[in-house]
């Protein structure tokens, strides 16, 4: 376990919470409140949530504002129906990290305080029902009843937004990686022979194409894919800068193209063409390629490698000594 686990569970611990490993995510009960907080990253701002009501109408933002007006730890509070998430402006910091578990615990304390004082009541963030779970679905982390974490599961379920690992069809992908990356270069060479100056900023859709042309025709992006994509671009982008140059020395010199690309290695021997200018052209292409795959892959990468689960965490009060928290599968 990484030393940033190790505080998180601290602060978990410190706050008589539970911590999800899975979802980084610290939740429990407080003053009869369900709290969660999240986004514990290192060096991310904390969001604290909570959902409430007020005579089994949604919070009044002007109560929310007299809350946290004086507090300098909170940058902002969004709301939504019956949450409320408070955006803390403390980033989290492997060192110090003792300070800023009193500064969160304080904050809670004096949250949940103020808003017993002024009647609310803990609910479910969708309906505003009195029995709430805490659920996790698809990577959010909401205050639901059994009966809208019953809907929202459905819902996913229904528009296939929870996706079963796929097959990965391995020669379809190479072949949609090709054609995307043939497609780029047609991009740059339809580009260059326009005169567009800047044409090599062309091999960002290159880099996007091939990518997309795996994923399209395979379903299934990995480290290996990736490593075949990179391949397939550093060999089109070769093939098509040489290229180009073969359409300039074919209409300068009034020759086919066929012998223009064969030429291109003597020109440059013979100092016909200049080397610098030959690979200051390639050197430009393989950047913006670069450029362009970098996104491209580490969003493909998350993506497939980490798959999306449901499952719900259950929170019994905690003046209910005899039962224990329970966490089951979707």
């Amino acid at each position: 376990m990484s030393r940033n686990s190790d505080i998180i569970i601290e602060l978990a611990r410190e706050l008589g919470f539970k911590y999800n490993e899975d979802f980084k995510t610290v939740f429990g009960y407080h003053n009869g409140y369900l709290v969660t907080i999240n986004n514990l990253g290192i060096f991310k701002p904390f969001t604290v949530n909570i959902a409430v009501k007020k005579d089994d109408d949604v919070p009044i933002l002007d109560d929310i504002r007299n809350i946290i007006q004086y507090n300098q730890f909170v940058k902002r509070c969004d709301s939504h129906r019956f949450r409320l998430t408070f955006l803390l402006k403390t980033k989290y910091k492997l060192s110090g990290h003792r300070k800023l578990h009193l500064a969160v615990k304080d904050f809670i304390e004096e949250l949940t305080v103020k808003l017993k004082e002024l009647g609310y009541r803990n609910c479910c963030q969708s309906c505003g029902s009195s029995e709430t779970y805490s659920s996790f679905i698809t990577d959010s982390n909401t205050s639901l009843c059994p009966t809208c974490f019953n809907a929202v599961s459905s819902y996913l379920i229904s528009n296939k937004k929870l996706r079963a690992p796929q097959k990965d069809n391995q020669l379809s992908g190479y072949l949609g990686a090709f054609a995307g990356a043939v497609l780029g270069a047609a991009l740059i060479l339809l580009f260059s022979y326009l005169g567009y100056f800047y044409y090599s900023v062309f091999g960002l859709a290159m880099a996007f194409l091939t990518v997309k042309g795996y994923e399209l025709f395979s379903g299934v992006i990995n480290k290996k894919t990736i490593l075949f994509c990179c391949l397939i671009m550093i060999f089109i982008i070769h093939f098509t800068n040489r290229l180009d140059w073969a359409f300039s020395v074919a209409d300068y010199y009034e020759t086919d193209l066929f012998s223009a690309f064969r030429s291109i290695s003597y020109l440059i021997q013979d100092e016909y063409i200049s080397l610098s200018y030959y690979l200051g052209d390639l050197a430009k292409l393989y950047f913006f390629a670069a450029l362009g795959a970098l996104p491209v892959i580490s969003k493909a990468l998350n993506s497939h490698t980490k798959p999306r689960r449901d499952f719900q965490l259950k929170l019994l009060d905690p003046d209910i000594s005899n039962e224990q928290d329970s966490a089951e599968s979707v």
